[in-house]
C-alpha cells in the first residue's frame, strides 16, 4: 500500500478504535486523544503495535523492532522500541487519532524510559510531504527508570488529517512510551503562563555597539549553491562605527546566494509588541537588506522590513506584532541577496514597544573573547589556550581606564581550571594564556566584579589530540556544508570523510548536469577537502 494510502487508512481507524478518544467539540481542558498502549493491536511482519500509531519503515534503513512490553509486575503495557542499527534516517513513530485547530492550544503529556545513546524527540507534525512541523514539542535524553514529560504549543492553522504527534530517534538503544494524553486549551493554560518573562524595559541587546573582534551573540551563514557557499561571507568587525570604534560587517555573495546573519535568543514578554533598531549602512549605494524578529517556537517570523540602504549611516527599525502567549524568546535577523556589497551594523536595541526610542546601550562596558580566530576554538593538546579578551565603552571612553573582571574556566565536566580577576584596559584587547594540563572541553566565563558595569560573556574552548593520519581507514566522518570554515573546523578534530547528501549540490546530477552534456565538476572545493585530508562521500541522489 503505498504510504500516503497507509496514513489515512489508519488516521481513519484510529478515530474509534486503538484506545484514542474521538475528537470532542473544542473547549477550554477537553482530552481529545489518550492512548495507555493496552490494545487492541496489528501487526506488521514480527512487530506488534497499537492501533492508531505507524512505525515509519519507510525513513531510511534501520535495524529495530516495535513490541509491546507487559512487565511481570503487571503495571500495564507501553510501547517499546529496540533500536540496534541505523544506517540512514531515523526512529519515527507516529501516534494519530486527533485535530488541531488554528489558535487553541494544545498540551501533550508522556511517560517515558530507556536507554538511548543520544536523544529522543516528539513533536506535531504532518506525517507526509512537506512533512511541517506545527508544534515543535521538546527533545529528551530518557532515564532508566520511568519519568513524565510534557509539552504545549498554540496550532499556527486548522489541520483534521494527516497529523499525528511523533516520536523519533537517531539513537541506538531501547526507549519505551506509555500514557500518552493530548488535551486542548481555549486559553494559554498555567503551563505556559507560569513561564512567561517579565517585562523588562530598554535595551535587551546584552552587547551592542559591536566593539569585539568577534561576538558569539551573531552567528552567520548562507543559502546558496555550491558557488555561493564557497565564498563563506563570515561576518566581522569593521572600524569606522556609528557608536565606538567599531561596526558589524556583513558581507554579501558575488555569485550567488542569501547570506544571513542572526542574533542569539532573547528573552521577551507575552502580550507586548517589540522594536528592534540599528544603525545601518552599505559598501555601496542602493544595497537592500531584510531585518526580521523571529520567534524561538517554530521560526515564526513576528516583523520584517526591507530597507535600502546609502553609503552613510542611518538609523532604521521593525516593530513585531504583539508577542504570542507561547513565546518566550526571539532573535534577529538581518539577509541579504547577492551583489549588495558589504552591510554594516551598529547600535543594535531590541525594546517593548512599538516606538523605536534614541540609541541606549544596556550597560555601559561590554565585554567580548575570542582566540583571534584559532582554528575555530580549538587547540592541540601541546598547546596553551590562547584567550584574546576586550573591555569596551558603547562610547569611545578614556583609555587607561581598567574594567576588573573575573576569569572562571571550568573544563568538562566540571573541573576548577581557573578563577582569578584581570584588570581589563578599556578598549584594547587582553591576552590572557590558560595554560593547564587538563584537555577536553572549557567553558570559560567572564563576570565583571561590579555586576551592573557589563553582561556576563561565555566561550567554548577545546584541547583535542593532533588528528592521525589515517586516510580512509578511518571510521570517522561528518556531514557539513561545502565552507573553507567547515573544513577547516572538521580537519581539526580529525574527519577523514565527508558525506555530501543535502549538505552539498557538488555531486548531485541535478547541478553537476545540469543540462545535457555541459557538466560542473567543482574542481575547487573538492581539490580543497582532499588537501585538507578528508575523503568524499557523494551522493548523485535522482536521475536527470
Amino acid at each position: 500500500m503505498p504510504q500516503h494510502l497507509f496514513f489515512k487508512t489508519v488516521f481513519s481507524i484510529s478515530l474509534v478504535a486503538g484506545g484514542m478518544l474521538p475528537l470532542r467539540a473544542e473547549s477550554t481542558g477537553n482530552t481529545i486523544l489518550e492512548c495507555t498502549f493496552e490494545g487492541p493491536y496489528y501487526q506488521h511482519g514480527t512487530d506488534t503495535i497499537q492501533n492508531g500509531c505507524i512505525n515509519n519503515y519507510e525513513w531510511g534503513k534501520k535495524d529495530m523492532s516495535v513490541t509491546i512490553d507487559r512487565p511481570a509486575d503487571g503495571s500495564g503495557a507501553s510501547q517499546r522500541f529496540d533500536i540496534r542499527g541505523i544506517s540512514s534516517g531515523a526512529m519515527q513513530y507516529f501516534v494519530t487519532g486527533f485535530a488541531i485547530k488554528r489558535g487553541y492550544y494544545y498540551q501533550v503529556s508522556f511517560r517515558a524510559k530507556g536507554e538511548l545513546d543520544g536523544n529522543a524527540s516528539a513533536i506535531i507534525r504532518k506525517i507526509g510531504k512537506p512533512w511541517k512541523t506545527y508544534i515543535p514539542g521538546l527533545r529528551f535524553t530518557p532515564e532508566k527508570n520511568w519519568k513524565s514529560y510534557s509539552f504545549t504549543g498554540k496550532a499556527p492553522t486548522d489541520v483534521d488529517q494527516d497529523i499525528a504527534l511523533t516520536f523519533g530517534s537517531g539513537a541506538l538503544g531501547q526507549l519505551w512510551i506509555d500514557d500518552i494524553r493530548i488535551d486542548v486549551f481555549q486559553e494559554a493554560p498555567d503551563s505556559i503562563r507560569i513561564n512567561r518573562n517579565p517585562l523588562v524595559h530598554g535595551n535587551l541587546m546584552p552587547r551592542s555597539s559591536c566593539e569585539g573582534n568577534v561576538d558569539y551573540l551573531w552567528t552567520s551563514g548562507i543559502y546558496a549553491g555550491p558557488d555561493g557557499e564557497w565564498e563563506d561571507p563570515q561576518i566581522h568587525r569593521a572600524p569606522g562605527g556609528k557608536v565606538g570604534q567599531y561596526a558589524m560587517a556583513i558581507p554579501t555573495a558575488r555569485t550567488e546566494g542569501t547570506v544571513f546573519c542572526r542574533s542569539f535568543w532573547l528573552p521577551v514578554a507575552a502580550g507586548h509588541p517589540y522594536t528592534f533598531s540599528a544603525d545601518l549602512k552599505g559598501s555601496k549605494a542602493g544595497a537592500t537588506i531584510t531585518m526580521q524578529i523571529f520567534t524561538r517556537q517554530g521560526a515564526k517570523n513576528l516583523g520584517a522590513r526591507r530597507i535600502r540602504l546609502t553609503e552613510n549611516w542611518q538609523r532604521f527599525s521593525v516593530t513585531s506584532q504583539p508577542i504570542p502567549d507561547e513565546v518566550t524568546d526571539v532573535y534577529i535577523s538581518f539577509s541579504a541577496s547577492e551583489n549588495q556589497g558589504t552591510l554594516f551594523v551598529d547600535g543594535t536595541q531590541l525594546e517593548a514597544g512599538t516606538d523605536a526610542s534614541a540609541y541606549a546601550p544596556a550597560y555601559p562596558c561590554e565585554i567580548y573573547a575570542d582566540t583571534s580566530g584559532h582554528r575555530s576554538n580549538i587547540f592541540f593538546w601541546d598547546e596553551p589556550l590562547a584567550i584574546r579578551i576586550r573591555a569596551a565603552g558603547a562610547q569611545i571612553g578614556k583609555r587607561g581606564r581598567t574594567v576588573k573582571t573575573r576569569v572562571l574556566v571550568t573544563a568538562f565536566p566540571d573541573i576548577p581550571v581557573m578563577d582569578k580577576v584581570v584588570d581589563l584596559p578599556l578598549n584594547q584587547d587582553y591576552p590572557l594564556a590558560i595554560d593547564s594540563t587538563v584537555n577536553g572541553l572549557f567553558r570559560v566565563r567572564f563576570e565583571p566584579v561590579d555586576a551592573g558595569l557589563a553582561a556576563p560573556q561565555e566561550i567554548l574552548l577545546a584541547r583535542l589530540p593532533r588528528p592521525r593520519e589515517v586516510g580512509r581507514n578511518s571510521s570517522f566522518g561528518t556531514h557539513i556544508t561545502v565552507r573553507p570554515f567547515f573544513i577547516d573546523y572538521a580537519k581539526s578534530i580529525g574527519m577523514k570523510w565527508t558525506r555530501f547528501h543535502d549538505a552539498s549540490l557538488i555531486t548531485k546530477w541535478k547541478h553537476a548536469e545540469s543540462e545535457q552534456g555541459h557538466y560542473r565538476y567543482g574542481d575547487e572545493q573538492v581539490d580543497a577537502i582532499v588537501a585538507a585530508g578528508m575523503n568524499i562521500l557523494g551522493l548523485p541522489d535522482y536521475p536527470p
